[in-house]
């Protein structure tokens, strides 16, 4: 029986390593296509990083992520009074305790009519993503060599890129029902309003340090850890999925740690 030459090959898995090697000869190279990786990524994200070494792309993910965020964005935006949130924000610092409730409205305004402030407001959610993509594959392109393996800055880049999906994805979704559902949207916080992680279990005025520790601990956090740890291990091809996660998780604790200190430090 002759075997069917145009059918994709799904990448094998071998103990705890992703293995990326060719297919065998006569047989066609092919991949199942970005919506196929999307799925994957959620349910077979083994394979779906041995799919994005085997063809590095990276520019349908960062898309997708910058139009999630965006219209994530959009939809909470229209659900909260800025000025509310601003107002309370003010209220909640040092100098905002000094001042009198018609000096803050008078600050309040300030800041919401002004164009950098409008401008602002979208600058986070279209280069935020592609700026922290790139920060997190130089990194990890460190770690790596620190850790011995070898691999190149486009292979990290693109399995980075799509680790990120499923945590864009979920973050926006999660975000949206909860501002949608809350009886006062602008009483949330706008930059931890999940409860993915210990934060809202904590007061970031009397014990800040405790506040970013708390607030690192978060599920969603440790997802794209994993998920970035098995892209790592594809990328790095010899590297396991233990060492892929440890060369992920060591840079994070560092900068949990960095948090804690400027918290400590600055309040």
């Amino acid at each position: 029986m002759m075997q069917d030459e145009s059918r994709t090959f799904s990448p094998e898995e071998e103990g705890d390593q992703v293995r990326t090697e060719p297919p065998s000869p006569g047989a066609q190279e092919r991949s199942p296509g970005f919506l196929w990786r999307v799925q994957a990524l959620f349910f077979e994200p083994r394979q779906a990083f041995a799919d994005v070494v085997r063809h590095p792309t990276f520019l349908a993910a960062l898309l997708l992520c910058i139009a999630v965020s965006v219209i994530s964005t959009a939809l909470i935006f229209s659900q909260v009074d800025m000025a509310e949130v601003m107002r309370q924000q003010i209220a909640q610092t040092p100098a905002g305790e000094q001042m009198t409730p018609d000096q803050i409205d008078q600050q309040v305004e300030q800041i919401v009519n002004s164009p950098f402030f409008s401008v602002m407001q979208w600058i986070g959610p279209i280069i935020g993503t592609p700026v922290i993509v790139l920060v997190v594959s130089a990194v990890l392109l460190l770690m790596v060599y620190l850790m011995g393996g070898e691999t190149s800055f486009r292979d990290l880049f693109c399995v980075t890129a799509h680790a990120y999906i499923p945590y864009t994805i979920a973050y926006s979704v999660l975000a949206v029902l909860i501002f949608y559902l809350a009886q006062d949207p602008s009483s949330l916080d706008l930059q931890n309003p999940l409860y993915t992680n210990l934060g809202p279990l904590v007061n970031p005025r009397t014990s800040p340090v405790l506040y970013r520790l708390a607030s690192s601990l978060d599920l969603l956090n440790f997802w794209v850890i994993y998920l970035l740890g098995l892209g790592t291990a594809a990328a790095t091809r010899r590297f396991s999925i233990a060492k892929g996660v440890t060369a992920v998780a060591v840079p994070y604790v560092v900068y949990v740690a960095f948090r804690m200190g400027w918290a400590a430090i600055f309040g």
